[in-house]
């Protein structure tokens, strides 16, 4: 992962750059009927600093929470505390911490790390053209059933 450089920002339009000041901000993310943590400290390296493996979670007891099937209840009572966090978003930027030097002892231990627990799936490239065919589109299945194409 390389850090975004100022010349990347640079190319970026204007949009993509709103809310910079809290691109670092350790908040829950709200939508509609869901929250969830947004936690930077877990992709540091797009930042410039050091990737910690150590982060503990936001709440122990947190629990995603999906308002399908309950549109009776108020969202802004259910997120209050959430709510309450992200207008006060500015106060939970987390602090950079840069690599010394290189930083190759620190990017060494944290792939160290990832590895020891990742399952990391390489697929191989398809070659050959798939033996069968499955319409997925209402237009697919009916160019199948005109030319009795089946499979």
């Amino acid at each position: 992962m390389t850090p975004y450089t100022d010349d990347i920002l640079a190319t970026l339009p204007v949009e993509c750059l709103e809310g910079i000041e809290i691109w670092r901000a350790r908040v829950p993310l709200i939508s509609w009927k869901r929250t969830e943590w947004y936690l930077p400290d877990r992709v540091m390296r797009q930042f410039g600093g050091i990737q910690f493996t150590d982060i503990p979670p936001m709440e122990l007891n947190f629990r995603r929470i999906d308002g399908r099937g309950r549109a009776d209840l108020d969202w802004t009572v259910q997120y209050r505390d959430y709510l309450e966090i992200w207008e006060d978003r500015r106060a939970y930027v987390v602090a950079i911490t840069r690599p010394e030097g290189t930083g190759n002892q620190e990017l060494r231990t944290y792939l160290w790390w990832y590895r020891s627990w990742a399952s990391i799936y390489l697929l191989q490239p398809q070659t050959e053209p798939p033996e069968t065919f499955f319409p997925r589109s209402p237009g697919e299945r009916l160019v199948v059933r005109r030319n009795n194409i089946y499979f």
